[in-house]
C-alpha cells in the first residue's frame, strides 16, 4: 500500500496535505516537495520557517478552494513545474537526510562540549542558540 501511495505521489504534478486541526508539519510536507511534485497545503506551524513559501515553491490553499486553484494550475503546467522543481530544491538542501545528520552531529557536538542551547528554524535553515557569543545564531545550511 505505501508503494502504490509513493507511486501515485510521485506521479501527480500536484499534491495536497494539511497538519490536521493541530497544524502539525507532517512528513508529508517534505515528502510531497522531495517526490518532485508541487506542495498545495493548508500551511502548518512554522511553514515560513522551514522555509516553505507561498508562490516559491509551495502553494497555500483552503480545502475549498481547492477546484478553482486546480483549474488554475492546471492551465500554467509550467508554472506549476517551476514551483515544484523550487520545492524539492529546498527539500534536498534543508530536509534531506544529509543534512539531518550533519545537523545532529552539531547537535551532539554542541551537547558535549555543554553548549546546547537548542535551536530553531528561520526560512528554512536550522540555527543554534549558544551560550557562547563567538559561535551564537550558527546556521546549519544544507548543500547545495
Amino acid at each position: 500500500l505505501n508503494e502504490a501511495f509513493f507511486t501515485a505521489m510521485r506521479n501527480a504534478k500536484c499534491n495536497y496535505t494539511c497538519g490536521s486541526k493541530l497544524l502539525f508539519p507532517i512528513r508529508k510536507f517534505f515528502e510531497i516537495p522531495a517526490s518532485g511534485s508541487l506542495l498545495v497545503c493548508d500551511p502548518c506551524n512554522g511553514f515560513e520557517d522551514l522555509g516553505f513559501a507561498d508562490g516559491v515553491n509551495s502553494i497555500i490553499s483552503l480545502p475549498e478552494d481547492l477546484p478553482d486553484l486546480s483549474v488554475k494550475l492546471f492551465s500554467d503546467l509550467e508554472y506549476v513545474q517551476t514551483l515544484a522543481t523550487e520545492g524539492q530544491k529546498l527539500i534536498l538542501n534543508s530536509h534531506s537526510l544529509s543534512v539531518r545528520a550533519e545537523q545532529f552531529s552539531q547537535a551532539i557536538q554542541r551537547g558535549i562540549k555543554g553548549d546546547y542551547q537548542g535551536a530553531y528554524w528561520k526560512n528554512g535553515e536550522m540555527i543554534f542558540n549558544s551560550q557562547n557569543s563567538d559561535i551564537s545564531d550558527v546556521v546549519v545550511q544544507g548543500v547545495a
